[in-house]
């Protein structure tokens, strides 16, 4: 009996990692159509326009925000009553703080925020470079390139928009912590823009060599996250700030990151019913987010200067975002300090 949970387990782990690599891959496909789209429309809709900006922010919300929602599912799995309270209330916590730091310190925060949300953009690309199958992961050296590598390709937003639109992505940080913050944040990442952009270059080169020599499961794994990083690299080099992390954030992250949470929540899935469940949970939590995010901007409005009627949108997103983002990068942690 043992034996045979064991290998529904494995078939149903299985299943699941094949299907959600299929669906990683056709929503890599549909965000590069999208992209093409958007570009032959680019004369009739203006990027800055105030009915696109609330159509890309609705499409985030709609689409990208549900991933999040899974740290409360996987915190209910492993927590008991109690410590899934005390979760609840750290998550919610950690996120009115870092708004309000946001709005108190906007110098200090924005880029410390954009370095949070690199990090957690670019965690999981870790394991491109860390294959069980081979002996080079026990090296301390490969896991400082993993490490290095994991952040330059989840800066890779931040980085191209800087380069390449600077003034949409001037104007975008400035709605959400004004003109000075966005200065500094733009002068620091400027420094290491390049070192960024060159480590990805060689962090993708070593990728495929290293996926070259695994077995066929670990290949197809290592080949959709190369298509990711390439994609990435060609939706920020081509369209604007707004439009670019809007394709980016519901057709590359969520979806890899809600493929990541689902290798842990395999046997909610084994039942319709309990699919069901989970995607009704998911929808519960993540409307429960959108209102903490409203919530937030009417309690501690952010007034950065130079703030676009067209933006205002974007700016309560963005903001509520990255704050979010604090909690979201934490939930590890706070299972494992509350266990």
């Amino acid at each position: 009996m043992m034996i045979s949970a064991n290998n529904k387990t494995g078939y149903s782990q299985q299943k699941i990692g094949g299907t959600s690599l299929f669906i990683r891959f056709l929503l890599l496909a549909l965000a590069c159509v999208l992209l093409l789209i958007f570009s032959a429309l680019s004369g009739r809709l203006a990027s800055d326009s105030t009915a696109l900006t609330y159509g890309l922010v609705l499409i985030v919300i709609v689409l990208g925000v549900p991933h999040g929602a899974l740290d409360f599912t996987k915190a209910r799995r492993t927590l008991g009553a109690f410590a899934l309270l005390v979760y609840g209330c750290a998550y919610v916590a950690i996120t009115v703080v870092a708004f309000y730091l946001l709005r108190a310190f906007p110098a200090i925060m924005l880029p410390l925020l954009l370095l949070i949300a690199s990090w957690h953009f670019g965690e999981t690309y870790r394991q491109v470079f860390n294959y069980q199958t081979t002996e080079e992961p026990c090296l301390y050296w490969l896991r400082a390139v993993a490490i290095v590598s994991a952040f330059a390709v989840g800066a890779l937003p931040v980085t191209l928009s800087i380069l390449f639109y600077p003034e949409a992505t001037m104007r975008l940080f400035a709605s959400i912590a004004g003109s000075n913050a966005a200065v500094i944040s733009m002068r620091i990442w400027e420094l290491g823009q390049w070192f960024f952009i060159l480590f990805v270059m060689l962090a993708l080169v070593f990728a495929i060599w290293r996926t070259m020599r695994v077995g066929k499961q670990e290949f197809a794994v290592g080949a959709i996250d190369g298509a990711e990083i390439i994609a990435t690299l060609f939706i920020f080099t081509f369209a604007p700030p707004l439009l670019a992390f809007t394709l980016y954030f519901c057709f590359i992250h969520a979806p890899r990151h809600t493929a990541v949470a689902l290798q842990s929540l395999t046997e909610s899935l084994t039942r319709k019913s309990q699919t069901k469940g989970l995607l009704l949970e998911a929808l519960l939590m993540s409307l429960a987010a959108v209102a903490l995010i409203w919530g937030l901007w009417l309690l501690l409005p952010l007034q950065p200067t130079g703030t676009a009627a067209s933006l205002d949108a974007a700016t309560i997103l963005f903001s509520g975002l990255l704050s979010i983002t604090v909690a979201h990068a934490a939930h590890d942690n706070l299972c494992v300090l509350l266990k």
